[in-house]
């Protein structure tokens, strides 16, 4: 797979654009698993986190036990944040 990859992430084709900026802001791939649920590590927003000075990551965690959260806060109005 891993050839595969590189093979269509030349530089100047929109997969390889995407992979290069994927990298410049040092974003990961997921890693997927037989077991249901979610894990995310220092979670970041991409436009949020240019926009404010000080940006905390946040991790979360879905499973089984654990399959809703409801998250809000100043100005959550579900808008596009």
């Amino acid at each position: 797979m891993e050839g595969l990859f590189r093979r269509h992430t030349k530089p100047g084709t929109a997969p390889g654009t995407l992979a290069g900026r994927a990298r410049a802001l040092d974003f990961c791939r997921p890693e997927l698993t037989a077991t249901p649920g979610i894990v995310i590590r220092g979670g970041r927003h991409p436009v949020v986190e240019r926009m404010v000075e000080a940006y905390i990551p946040n991790d979360v965690t879905l499973r089984a036990e654990r399959r809703l959260l409801v998250i809000t806060g100043p100005n959550m109005g579900g808008k596009s944040t």
